[in-house]
């Protein structure tokens, strides 16, 4: 059953102010300056956790070889990597090939209903009924398989609206400091993390229990009785990420096929790959995307181990956003490949594989012997690409399916290695927006990264993952209504504050869910 986090959290010293009494508004305060909350007390695990040197300035197509403009990144791995993809090997070649094989045969019956029932297969799901599919094995099972999930009526439509008008006027009125992708006079993507409508957004009530959902209720079944060491399942924390405003016709903002969190990360970090251990014992089907295991491996792996500009060093369960506009299937949406374990399992299987004849896709594959250092779609600094030459089966112009038309309001969430892509050109008539807004739980990983996202609010500055923002990466200080701790959602209490970063102090790890 779907409940909400509580903590016991020592009052601070110092209590929380505001411009004024939190209270019902109908419009998104602009005026007041930040409010600076008091300093945290250290938490557990804090020293053990080394932190990155700062990213060098990006935006969001340093990380896609396929955007990429400076120069064509250099796709061969080094010769270490055949010792690295060998040493994953837990089964024997033979044993391998044959779950290779059972792994291809069950791709092609699996994208044949997808061709039948197109986007219909992403579960949706109404907000009010969250408590409910919580407790639905088959509901909870149908969103692990597809990987996917859209939620509708999470807030009113109404709202969402106003928080759309809200992003435009902190555009308008900080021009010429607002960087965006891709350059020139209608970008699509923005790279503005602390703004009112986001703030408000994240701290919202509805988007705190979604994620609760997200994250408890779907990484190992909500179980209470398997205390995860450090971690809080029920506790989101928020983490700051872009906007998108893609407009009629745009055809530059076109991602194709990836996967974040990393690249060649997957193989070459041991605690990472353990995730996958299954997958290279030669029992795909064992492999299970949401184990709570899987959550204290991924807590502890080298997620962004080249420290790239836009990479994710946070413990990111879900990537999601909350729709603004109207948008469907051919206006600019999202597209995701909706079989979540066959396409990881494929991800990490492909690079031991080649065809029987060179060149021919189509044909028989075997083994790879001896070992190459090849990682197909994988660069390091950049994120996971795919490919119909690169992964030919998956057969992507097949298997990908946009998402069902949303709403403001609604949000949809994908799973941290699912495949997904953005529709290369916007066939709509009005703009397809969004706020990007994840899902990620109280970790010591996490607590830490939100301490220094919580510092470049108060301050300004740049959210550590994203050090392009503003004008020379200085972020959003001094701009005209800088968002800050009055835009917390009245409704959320604590909560959202906490979510934020406000007043973390030490706690009992271990004892969290």
């Amino acid at each position: 059953m779907l409940r909400s986090a509580r903590l016991r959290i020592p009052p601070h010293p110092r209590p929380f102010s505001a411009p004024g009494p939190l209270r019902a508004i109908t419009t998104i305060p602009t005026s007041g300056g930040p409010i600076a909350p008091p300093p945290p007390l250290p938490t557990p695990a804090a020293a053990a956790i080394t932190r990155c040197p700062p990213k060098p300035i990006g935006d969001i197509s340093s990380i896609f070889p396929s955007l990429y403009s400076k120069r064509p990144p250099n796709s061969s791995l080094p010769a270490r990597f055949a010792a690295i993809k060998s040493s994953l090997l837990a089964c024997t070649p033979s044993q391998l090939q044959s779950s290779f094989d059972s792994l291809v045969n069950s791709l092609e019956s699996e994208i044949a209903h997808i061709q039948e029932h197109g986007s219909s297969v992403v579960p949706t799901v109404e907000f009010s009924d969250l408590k409910s599919a919580a407790r639905d094995a088959t509901t909870l099972a149908e969103i692990q398989k597809r990987g996917t999930i859209v939620i509708k009526n999470v807030i009113p439509k109404d709202e969402a609206l106003e928080l759309k008008a809200s992003v435009r006027d902190y555009i308008a009125k900080n021009q010429g400091r607002v960087k965006a992708f891709p350059p020139g006079p209608s970008p699509s993507v923005y790279e503005i993390y602390f703004s009112p409508a986001q703030i408000r957004a994240r701290t919202h009530p509805s988007i705190l229990s979604v994620q609760r959902f997200l994250i408890h209720s779907l990484w190992g079944g909500g179980s209470a009785s398997q205390p995860l060491e450090g971690i809080d399942t029920l506790t989101p924390l928020s983490y700051a990420d872009r906007l998108r405003i893609r407009p009629p016709g745009d055809v530059q903002f076109s991602l194709g096929p990836h996967v974040d969190a990393g690249g060649v990360e997957r193989w070459e970090d041991p605690t990472y790959s353990s995730v996958y251990a299954s997958i290279f014992s030669g029992n795909w089907h064992s492999y299970d995307p949401f184990s709570r295991a899987a959550i204290l491996l991924r807590e502890k792996a080298a997620l962004d181990m080249y420290n790239s500009p836009g990479g994710c060093s946070a413990l990111r369960l879900w990537q999601g956003w909350l729709g603004l506009s109207s948008t469907g299937p051919g206006e600019g949406t999202l597209r995701v490949y909706p079989l979540l374990k066959h396409s990881t399992a494929y991800l990490m299987l492909r690079p031991f594989f080649r065809p029987v004849r060179e060149g021919d896709l189509n044909g028989p594959w075997t083994f790879a012997d001896p070992v190459t250092p090849d990682l197909p779609g994988a660069i390091p600094t950049f994120v996971q690409e795919f490919s119909e030459s690169t992964h030919p089966h998956l057969q992507l112009s097949k298997a990908m399916v946009s998402v069902p038309k949303v709403e403001p309001g609604d949000y949809v969430a994908w799973h941290c290695d699912e495949i997904h892509a953005l529709e290369k050109r916007h066939n709509g008539k009005q703009d397809s927006s969004v706020l990007y807004i994840p899902a990620i739980p109280w970790s010591p990983r996490n607590v830490e990264y939100v301490k220094r996202q919580r510092d470049a609010m108060e301050m300004g500055g740049v959210a550590p993952d994203f050090p392009g923002a503003g004008v020379e990466g200085c972020g959003e200080k001094g701009w005209e209504g800088q968002g800050g701790w009055q835009h917390v959602h009245e409704g959320s209490g604590e909560e959202g504050k906490r979510a934020l970063g406000w007043g973390l102090v030490k706690r009992a790890f271990g004892m969290g869910n």
